[in-house]
């Protein structure tokens, strides 16, 4: 799914009322209903709720939230800090229809003395929305910043109030602890240093039409098991091993020989026909791979017939590493994987990264993106800046973090929705490059093998998690899971 701007889902709000044939106000109260069953089914235990509103749109959220609340039997008070004379339409509608059906229920918050207590169940923010666009002062200030200090779940109803969505934010910033966003993540979601405000996000679906009919068009995505199953095909009855291909890890230097195991065996995992390893070290455990030297790596690919190749798990970083990589990308010009200490060389020598295969995939880490590409002064920069870079050197990028990033030449970006913090564990991006290469070898084009390898990577990372009863991972622990995390993609799970 794109990840819409402010003024995107404006559009895309306006296109639904006019294509399902109601007004606006009903949009509102749809996406209000989702939040209330939300509460109610989800928290049956919250019975007092205060919903802070603002006077747009996402204070009209609040007031239908709080009708549906009351209508359920829930204890609710809701105080509106704004003029209520210059409101939003949708506003008004139902700041009139909650006046007239719970009037007592209603306070006006004049100035700081009249901000009241905040002690209850379930504390609602649905003071500002996406369309803020400039931080906050006076007294919504005030507001937030006693909110903050509440003792109460805090819910935002689509945005944190204080967050903005296209642009850096500045405090006062409501932190929430969960967060339900309307169809679509916010851009803002995915960025580190807004988590503290975000808390745990959900989406929920209230019915907006297709984007492509609404004629938007966005080159944020994020991405979804929607986006991957069809990436992916049943075995033929026929097949045998060759028909998946053939890859080649070159990595597993003396010490680090683990690393490549890793890699190749996630290949097998992933689908991979057979796997090949470098290694100096011929004693490692998985007797289904088989292993070569470092001596002669191209005549390797060509005489083991050779579909897919990673580069970097357990290599060092030494002057043989510079002269493997300079004689690989000089005869071998077809996709390949770069990772590890692939990327550390590169970074060295950066002459290097003009003479990478075209369509390669590079999978650096933070510090690894770095040395590779420089500094980014903030996170909205990211996204652009890896576009330039993957559309300059005609690579796939991807950025390993929460929310892994992968930038293609053809101008998007995908965010990837799986994953967890447990997966930050010692041989985890040799994994991730092991499915990567897996994919290639079958015939996934290189932006398939990029998006499907990260998906699955974090997916296979959540039933470990799942598995392991939230308990401490490694990496091996993500690899046991590939074949059930592949069989949930394909719906055969």
């Amino acid at each position: 799914m794109i990840i819409p701007d402010a003024l995107q889902i404006k559009q895309l709000d306006a296109a639904t009322v006019v294509a399902q044939n109601f007004r606006s106000s009903d949009l509102m109260e749809r996406a209000a209903k989702g939040i209330t069953n939300y509460l109610l089914h989800d928290n049956p235990h919250f019975e007092f709720f205060i919903i802070n509103c603002g006077t747009g749109n996402n204070g009209g959220d609040g007031l239908c939230i709080a009708r549906q609340l009351l209508q359920a039997g829930k204890n609710v008070k809701v105080n509106i800090c704004g003029d209520v004379h210059k409101s939003s339409a949708d506003f008004a509608l139902n700041f009139q229809r909650l006046q007239t059906q719970f009037p007592l229920v209603i306070h006006i918050i004049t100035n700081e003395n009249s901000i009241p207590s905040f002690d209850c169940d379930c504390l609602i923010d649905c003071l500002f929305g996406t369309g803020l666009n400039k931080p906050i002062n006076g007294l919504p200030a005030l507001i937030i910043e006693k909110m903050n200090m509440a003792d109460a779940i805090i819910l935002a109803v689509d945005i944190p109030s204080g967050l903005q969505s296209n642009t850096l934010s500045v405090e006062p910033i409501v932190k929430a602890d969960c967060t339900i966003s309307f169809e679509f993540p916010k851009l803002v979601f995915l960025f580190p240093e807004n988590a503290k405000y975000v808390g745990q996000w959900m989406i929920q679906n209230i019915g907006l039409i297709d984007t492509k009919s609404a004629g938007l068009h966005q080159h944020l995505h994020f991405l979804t098991a929607d986006d991957i199953q069809p990436l992916f095909s049943e075995r033929q009855i026929f097949a045998h091993k060759g028909s998946f291909g053939h890859v080649l890890t070159i990595g597993g230097s003396p010490g680090m020989e683990g690393a490549a195991a890793m890699s190749g065996l996630a290949a097998l995992k992933t689908g991979a026909g057979l796997s090949t390893i470098t290694a100096t070290n011929l004693t490692v455990e998985h007797p289904e791979m088989m292993y070569t030297g470092f001596d002669n790596i191209i005549a390797t690919i060509s005489s083991k017939k050779i579909n897919a190749v990673s580069i970097g798990p357990g290599l060092g970083n030494t002057i043989s590493t510079f002269q493997i990589l300079s004689e690989l990308f000089q005869a071998y010009r077809q996709p390949i994987v770069v990772d590890a200490d692939a990327l550390n060389c590169i970074s060295e020598h950066p002459e290097l990264l003009n003479k990478i295969p075209p369509n390669a995939i590079l999978t650096p880490h933070p510090k690894e993106f770095e040395r590779l590409f420089g500094a980014y002064q903030h996170w909205f920069e990211l996204p652009n800046m890896m576009i330039q870079l993957a559309q300059k050197y005609q690579v796939i990028i991807l950025y390993k973090r929460a929310y892994t990033l992968i930038a293609c030449p053809d101008g998007n970006v995908y965010f990837n929705s799986t994953g967890n913090a447990g997966m930050a564990t010692a041989g985890s991006g040799d994994v991730l490059t092991g499915i990567i290469s897996g994919l290639l070898a079958q015939g996934f084009t290189p932006k398939e093998a990029a998006l499907a390898g990260v998906y699955m990577h974090g997916l296979s990372g959540d039933l470990a998690l799942e598995n392991n009863n939230n308990s401490n991972l490694i990496a091996t622990d993500i690899i046991h899971q590939i074949p059930l995390a592949k069989a949930i993609i394909m719906g055969t799970e």
